[in-house]
Parts: structure tokens; sequence; C-alpha cells
């Protein structure tokens, strides 16, 4: 059994959907949710005029709703008497992926819990998977928990699935 699962939030419903699957696995082994949200800092565009943008304006408002997000993820857990225990990291020149596993080992986290979302050709050429990446990067296992979007819905009764 898992007892100290990381939940890596990333503010979608497939993270959401791994927080339910976490806190399943923590009631059932008596276990912790460590949650962790990654602040990416990513180069915005900026002022058209000027080519400036304000670094740290955009920063804290990353900072603020990975704190919020943070926040709700310890009610739910709280809520359903399990313990908590959470971070926000800032990534700083670090991949989201590594930053997770690192939090992972750092807090001796023996499952990750996370959301994915599934995206397939050029769409996931172009965005990447920190979900993939992660699989490759963590020695310990990873959940992966993906929702199942309308479309994808469609698609699979399209094709018989």
């Amino acid at each position: 059994m898992y007892k100290r699962i990381l939940l890596a939030l990333d503010n979608s419903r497939a993270a959401r959907l791994a927080l339910d699957e976490a806190l399943k696995m923590a009631r059932a082994a008596d276990g912790t949710v460590l949650v962790v949200a990654v602040v990416e800092h990513v180069i915005p565009i900026g002022d058209v005029q000027t080519g400036f943008y304000d670094d740290q304006a955009f920063g804290a408002v990353a900072h603020e709703a990975a704190e919020a997000e943070v926040k709700r993820a310890k009610e739910r857990c709280t809520a359903d008497n399990v313990l908590v225990m959470s971070r926000v990291i800032d990534s700083y020149g670090q991949s989201v992926a590594h930053v997770i596993v690192d939090a992972a080992a750092e807090l001796e986290a023996d499952l990750i819990a996370m959301g994915t979302h599934g995206h397939r050709g050029a769409g996931r050429v172009l965005l990447g998977s920190v979900a993939e990446s992660v699989l490759r990067l963590s020695n310990v296992p990873v959940l992966a928990v993906r929702d199942a979007t309308p479309y994808d819905t469609d698609e699979a009764l399209a094709s018989g699935s």
C-alpha cells in the first residue's frame, strides 16, 4: 500500500481526478497526501510598444493561482480525514517534470499521482508531456489519471472501443 502519495497539481480537471484517486488510496492505507503545485516561469509576450514585461507581476499571479489550487486540495483532504502536507514550488530553470520527481524524492513519496491531458499528434509534440517525462524520470510508481473529454468518448464510440 502507498503511504506517502505525492499529488502533482496543474489546475486541470485531470489533476482533480488524480486527487480523487490519491484520496481513495490514502484513506485505504491510512496514508498522507503530499500536495505539490509547480509554478513554471515562462516568458510571456511583453508590451508591444516597449517589449517589456513585468516578470515579478506575472510570477506573483501564477504563484497565487497555485496557492489557491493547493488550498482547495488541502481542504478536500482535510474534509476526507486524510493527512496532508503541501508545497508550491517555483521551477526557475528546471522542467516541471524534474521538479515533481525531485519533490517526490525529497518528501519520500512512494507514489506520484498526477493528471495527464492525453494530447496526441502535433499537439503532443508542441506541448510535450509532463506526465510522460515524470514516468521516465521517476524512481517510484506514477499514477497518471486522464480526463476523458466528450471528444474522446465520441471518438472511442466511432472506433468501436
